[in-house]
């Protein structure tokens, strides 16, 4: 979709010819000129339904984008300057309900990978789902 907008912004561009103000950006006025940011938000939801794409608002995204990079359990610094906070402690607050949940989720994997260390050796798991249970392997 984002090289079919860049093959009709050039058709616009040579249209324009010296009129058009190359700014670089995606989301531009039909002469290039950027647009202010908040008329995404106005015709972005047609845009999704044009496309077939799921319902979201444009600032959903920003969330959507977020969320997913929380649960890979990226960095909250690297989400935090992706997102141009001026620290964590905004980024952390903002997503905290999500959190709990990533905590969880850390503690599975870590189990994880301690049982994996630990296969082959005189400890191992009865089960991977819970510290508890852990037997003698002669």
């Amino acid at each position: 979709m984002f090289k079919k907008a860049k093959i009709e912004q050039n058709k616009t561009r040579l249209a324009y010819g010296e009129q058009y103000q190359d700014s670089d950006l995606v989301f531009t006025q039909e002469d290039g000129i950027p647009q202010h940011p908040d008329i995404i938000s106005s015709w972005f939801p047609q845009f999704m339904k044009r496309n077939g794409l799921p319902r979201i608002t444009f600032h959903g995204l920003r969330h959507t984008h977020t969320s997913l990079l929380l649960k890979s359990v990226e960095s909250l610094k690297l989400i935090c300057d992706r997102l141009g906070h001026s620290g964590i402690g905004i980024t952390s607050d903002t997503y905290t309900h999500l959190m709990p949940r990533m905590q969880k989720n850390a503690v599975e994997k870590l189990e994880e990978l301690i049982f994996l260390a630990t296969l082959g050796t005189k400890w191992a798991p009865k089960t991977q789902k819970s510290l508890q249970g852990l037997t003698w392997r002669s």
